[in-house]
């Protein structure tokens, strides 16, 4: 059996997370690139939370960025060594973040480890661990292991490490993903109804930094997986994150077909309707202005496409854009009058081949009804 460290040999299931692909490939690119995405996975290590819209395969590679140290950098006994002080660090870093400070006794441990049952249970697991992690050495010692016996134990430490990567990938992973899902749709509508109201929600840019951060959201209006392109983006400048006139505030890319969805953002006390006009109501100049803006964004971006997607970091197809208007509440300036209803229907279903008028009230509605959160 091969003594080579665990971490030297080649495992399709992290290949291609420690070097960038090879120049002129189809998945290339740039190593600024690169080295934001290793920074995000080593912030997700950290806390699951601080991605504003984590998927399945990233906390995937944090949870397994966690349990590296099974891949022991040098020697078995090395790696266990290295493993006993971390486990110990981590503990006395615990034990001061739960006291409040470093200087702590065995009383206040004590009194901690009776009050919260889940700090008691840590510390009886970690003090296990690094009894295990002691005991092993001395056992290698004390019985003669050789480095057949050594190198046996890291090919079963090895296959252990395998299958724990396969359970975490196919069973933890989406029970951890399901529960962050739930949970920032709960945040989403919590979100909602806190700011629908107040000054904050009054700026576009509050509901520009909100739906940025909730992609999922995007998805159902979209009607699929989408990535995000880019965020106000230029669409009548030679890229698109240069100078330019036309800046429409999302631009999405649908992940099966890759063609493009232009989303443009006011807010929910927009005007839907205008003033009285012979017994019904126009379209209000905040609504048909989106409307116009939005579809001169699509015919400036068909126009510079090329220029567009060549510069672009995630390529896209301008096949047949789609374009919607998010706008208004419909609950609060329409209501039960039934006069207003028909003359805002009508108008948004005549204008729907090419634009797609949504409400926030709709918006939100939609989503939390399809994700069951109310």
């Amino acid at each position: 059996m091969s003594d080579e460290p665990l971490n030297a040999r080649e495992d399709n299931s992290t290949a291609g997370l420690t070097s960038s692909p090879p120049e002129g490939s189809a998945n290339a690119f740039s190593e600024e690139d690169f080295f934001d995405a290793f920074v995000r996975r080593i912030k997700l290590s950290k806390d699951l939370r601080s991605g504003a819209s984590v998927t399945q395969e990233e906390i995937a590679q944090a949870i397994f960025a966690k349990f590296d140290h099974m891949l022991f950098p040098e020697t078995l006994l090395e790696g266990l060594e290295d493993l006993r002080t971390e486990v110990q660090e981590d503990l006395k870093a615990c034990i001061a973040d739960c006291v409040g400070h470093e200087n702590w006794t065995e009383g206040e441990l004590h009194d901690l480890r009776e009050r919260d049952p889940d700090f008691k249970n840590y510390c009886s697991d970690a003090l296990l661990a690094i009894r295990c992690l002691e005991a092993l050495p001395v056992f290698v010692d004390e019985h003669g292991v050789d480095e057949d016996g050594l190198s046996f134990a890291a090919q079963v430490i090895e296959a252990v490490s395998v299958v724990n990567r396969l359970k975490a990938r196919h069973d933890v992973v989406p029970l951890i993903f399901r529960g962050l899902y739930a949970t920032d749709l709960r945040a989403a509508v919590d979100f909602w109804e806190s700011n629908r109201d107040t000054a904050k929600g009054q700026q576009e840019s509050t509901w520009q930094d909100e739906l940025s951060k909730r992609k999922a959201i995007l998805e159902r209006v979209v009607g699929g997986k989408v990535l995000l392109i880019h965020e106000q983006a230029h669409v009548g400048a030679a890229k698109l994150s240069g100078a330019g006139e036309k800046i429409v505030d999302f631009m999405l890319q649908h992940s099966d077909t890759r063609d493009v969805t232009l989303i443009e953002i006011k807010t929910p006390r927009a005007k839907l309707l205008g003033s009285v006009y012979r017994g019904t109501y126009p379209l209000s100049s905040e609504v048909s202005g989106s409307v116009a803006q939005v579809l001169i964004q699509r015919a400036d971006l068909m126009h510079n496409f090329f220029q567009k997607s060549h510069s672009a970091k995630i390529q896209f197809e301008a096949y047949a854009p789609k374009c919607i208007v998010i706008t208004g509440h419909l609950t609060d300036e329409i209501g039960d009058d039934s006069v207003k209803a028909r003359a805002f229907e009508l108008q948004r279903q005549a204008v729907s081949a090419n634009v797609s008028i949504i409400t926030f009230d709709e918006l939100y509605a939609q989503f939390a009804r399809f994700n069951v959160v109310y």
